[in-house]
């Protein structure tokens, strides 16, 4: 995990928003899931994320928006499928 990732989970945890854990067996693999304050969160932060997408594609025609999201997403997908060693 990249410092950053640790500490802006570290920070979300003590704010009561996400929890942490680990299942037995396997110390490798750390779990992180969403408070019930966390899920509060979406009402609040949705509309946001929706106005920064407007916001980013502003001027990019519809085609080209569609095109990058399926080129990104079959980007995602290989990297999925095919992690770094």
């Amino acid at each position: 995990m990249e410092p950053t990732t640790a500490a802006a989970l570290k920070a979300m945890e003590e704010l009561g928003y996400v929890s942490r854990s680990r299942q037995d067996g396997n110390r490798k693999n750390v779990y992180v899931r969403l408070t019930p304050k966390g899920r509060a969160l979406r009402a609040r932060l949705e509309p946001l994320a929706e106005e920064v997408n407007r916001m980013a594609v502003r001027g990019v025609r519809g085609g080209d928006v569609a095109a990058t999201r399926r080129a990104l997403l079959a980007i995602i997908g290989n990297l999925m499928k095919n992690p770094s060693p």
